[in-house]
């Protein structure tokens, strides 16, 4: 068995995160472009349930602007239901990513199903990986294709 120093351990952690960061409420791929922030409520979003399209350059105050939103609809609904449309490349800072697997993490029990919508394979991926262990705490976790939007929605909002 290998013995790695922790500088290599997290050198590879950075560069992994630098990638693909996966949690409960999005996925996020980072690409070298610097793209506006996109994160907007979709409009079939009612009661319980909300639906947001992500893409763009994520930063800090766009982030404590969207935990809000989800605080505040914790408030009106004991448990949501999320949908993330990711149709784009996305970036984000590691201290994005900290703060967003920390509410995650602390809200766990109140998101009873989160679906994702996207044409990424490396998602499709991840989602199967992960939806056995969102299981464990409740959560129903499952991928879409672009093509099955209408379906994503059905089964989020059931």
């Amino acid at each position: 068995m290998a013995c790695f120093k922790p500088q290599w351990i997290n050198l590879q952690c950075k560069r992994i995160v630098d990638k693909i960061c996966l949690h409960p409420i999005s996925i996020l791929y980072a690409t070298a472009n610097e793209k506006k922030p996109v994160i907007k409520i979709l409009p079939k979003s009612e009661g319980a349930t909300i639906g947001i399209q992500v893409g763009g350059k994520i930063d800090k105050a766009e982030e404590d602007k969207w935990i809000a939103i989800f605080d505040k609809l914790l408030e009106e609904h004991r448990t949501i239901n999320v949908l993330v449309l990711l149709n784009g490349e996305i970036k984000v800072g590691l201290d994005v990513v900290y703060e967003d697997l920390m509410w995650t993490l602390h809200h766990m029990s109140n998101i009873n199903k989160l679906g994702f919508v996207s044409s990424s394979r490396v998602l499709k991926w991840l989602v199967a990986i992960d939806s056995p262990f969102a299981k464990l705490v409740g959560i129903d976790e499952k991928y879409f294709t672009s093509d099955e939007l209408q379906n994503a929605w059905d089964w989020v909002k059931k």
